[in-house]
């Protein structure tokens, strides 16, 4: 009798017992089986990759494995509970290896071709056949093996084969290769297929908190995780940045992000620093590859500079805090070591920010130091969304070509959108948690409300200049949208603005460049803000973003808003014009919602 039949007979079995109880009758059904969990994995070979130690820790990589183990459950045709072993081993987005173990299917091979393929019917093989006569090196050679050519997985076409690992039946797709012949011709791949070992216990993933940190330092001055540098790849740049998820957030704990102090900031500030970044790693992502120097000429700056040193920042020959000062600039960039910039493996954002309570006018003016510390904080999640826009454009330049400096192969994009999308982000942001910030609690304030610029602290916080200075009264709000929207309205209708940043008629190509845009800060804010109305507030962010490596920012931009650039900004200088010049913007212009509601970060698909 098969397993099938005695199933079935036994159920029948326990079905027509009638258990008698309290006058009630009951029906005792036999529970779906359960086949166990398997008891091995297959572990990857993931450290194994040729590599080159140097005095600063530089490593050459061939092919960086990468290895992921999870453990899944779902139900055969029958309902019956299987637990899955799942190792996911690759080199590239191409090059990859499922590995499935379980236990519960036959372990007679030849018995289990002939009655069900032996190849899962998911994996929708073209063909599939027992051979009793293979040779193919699987975590040791295989003789005996069930075939599937031109099988599916996951959007990726390849081969699968099936095999009895240790009375576990394992289940192998193999992306890339749809044949045996094409197999055997690709040595990154039987590269994997023979560096797979069978383990007890769970392997460690190497993509997660795993990764291995050369700087991994934890101080008052210092909070630094840097991985070794990669000196070269025969990957392409765009796939070795997919490789190592330069485009993927993370969580704090595996990121690699370095947060450097002098000595002299007090506690305080440190707590802002951190509190504000790590409410942008919960709402955005961590994202690899963002380091932060904020300093005093004054201070103790010996840790800080050496541990920039030891990440390669201007080829790591740092000797003085004046020499970083004279390069202050955020958000900027280094390639580390500075030997390899064209190769654009070792790219990082820099933040060189000297003291912004000396040093940035609008924040140094600003008689409240706490309304200061709200400013800072604005100017930090700026940065932070430019780096999370970089992270998406891998090895090219977040920019216009007729920008200054040699840009690399830029994606074209316009600058009111790189600092409009950039001036969304905080103030909706900020919006959400600013009654869970320390700074917000410790001193009660109150929720900020606009009263006619009466100095209150209420009226203060709307707006992140509040104190004026050279850059405009209006832009940076938190809770003074429609002022914005005014002031832009009235300059588009040809009555002025009391925003000296704001004097266009109209939205135009001049708008692309920082140098000859004309609507300013406010302008470009608003026209994202209609961006997202038209669209949405993830087309705006992010979407566009998506495509861009690949089409360029223009394409990316016809392709997800359904017009040209030039057709928006022709739509969007009528949709000002129109109505009254005292008219509020239309019902739903700004959105309600908080920004964790509005906008699902971790969707962000750019690879």
């Amino acid at each position: 009798m098969t397993n099938r039949h005695f199933i079935h007979f036994s159920f029948i079995i326990l079905l027509s017992a009638v258990l008698i109880l309290n006058g009630c009758a009951k029906i005792g059904i036999m529970a779906r089986a359960d086949y166990g969990t398997p008891t091995i994995w297959a572990s990857g070979s993931c450290s194994s990759h040729p590599e080159e130690q140097t005095k600063h820790d530089q490593v050459v990589v061939m092919d960086p494995v990468m290895c992921e183990y999870k453990q899944e459950s779902h139900r055969d045709p029958k309902g019956n509970t299987m637990t899955v072993h799942n190792s996911n081993i690759g080199t590239s987005v191409t090059s990859w290896v499922n590995v499935s173990v379980e236990k519960g299917p036959p372990t007679n091979l030849s018995q289990y071709a002939d009655t069900r393929g032996g190849i899962p019917d998911h994996y929708g093989c073209s063909t599939k056949w027992y051979d009793s006569f293979a040779s193919i090196d699987v975590g040791g050679t295989r003789t005996e093996v069930i075939w599937g050519e031109n099988c599916s997985m996951d959007g990726s076409t390849g081969l699968a084969i099936a095999f009895i690992e240790q009375e576990h039946y394992v289940t192998v797709f193999i992306s890339g290769a749809t044949s045996s012949a094409t197999l055997s011709n690709d040595t990154t791949l039987t590269g994997i297929l023979s560096g797979i070992s069978w383990v007890s216990s769970k392997p460690w993933n190497t993509n997660e908190n795993t990764r291995s940190f050369s700087i991994n330092k934890n101080t008052r001055n210092v909070k630094c995780k840097i991985t070794p540098f990669v000196k070269s790849t025969n990957l392409s740049k765009k796939e070795y940045l997919e490789s190592i998820g330069l485009n993927k957030p993370k969580s704090k704990e595996d990121a690699e992000f370095c947060f450097l102090f002098s000595d002299n900031f007090s506690d305080q500030f440190r707590r802002d620093a951190m509190e504000l970044h790590d409410k942008l790693f919960e709402i955005i992502g961590a994202y690899d590859r963002f380091v932060y120097y904020v300093y005093t000429l004054d201070g103790d700056n010996e840790e800080a500079i050496s541990i920039l040193n030891e990440i390669g920042v201007w080829g790591g020959n740092i000797t003085s805090i004046e020499q970083v000062f004279e390069r202050r600039s955020c958000l900027s960039a280094f390639w580390r070591f500075a030997d390899f910039a064209e190769a654009k493996l070792n790219e990082y954002s820099f933040c060189n920010w000297p003291n912004p309570f000396e040093h940035t006018p609008w924040i140094a003016n600003q008689k409240n130091k706490n309304i200061a510390r709200y400013e800072v904080m604005h100017g930090w999640a700026h940065e932070y969304f430019h780096h999370f826009q970089r992270a998406h454009t891998f090895e090219r330049a977040l920019g216009m070509s007729s920008e200054c400096c040699g840009l690399y192969n830029p994606i074209e994009a316009p600058a009111w959108w790189v600092e409009g999308a950039a001036g969304v982000f905080p103030n909706y942001f900020l919006k959400e948690i600013y009654p869970d910030l320390s700074l917000t609690k410790e001193n009660n304030f109150p929720t900020p409300k606009r009263k006619g610029h009466d100095g209150s602290v209420e009226d203060k916080i709307c707006s992140a200049f509040s104190s004026g200075g050279t850059w405009s009264y209006w832009i940076f709000i938190y809770c003074d949208e429609e002022g914005v929207y005014g002031e832009v309205k009235k300059s588009m209708m040809g009555q002025g603005s009391r925003d000296v940043d704001i004097k266009c008629k109209e939205f135009t190509a001049k708008e692309e460049s920082r140098d000859t845009r004309k609507c300013g800060v406010g302008g470009s804010f608003i026209a994202n803000v209609y961006l997202a109305y038209i669209t949405s507030y993830e087309t705006m962010f992010f979407g566009i973003l998506e495509d861009s490596w690949e089409i360029g920012f223009p394409a990316s931009f016809e392709k997800h808003v359904g017009m040209t650039m030039d057709e928006f900004y022709v739509q969007f200088t009528k949709f000002m014009r129109e109505g009254n010049i005292d008219d509020p913007p239309p019902q739903g212009f700004f959105p309600k919602e908080p920004l964790s509601k509005l906008v699902d970060f971790s969707s962000v698909d750019s690879g």
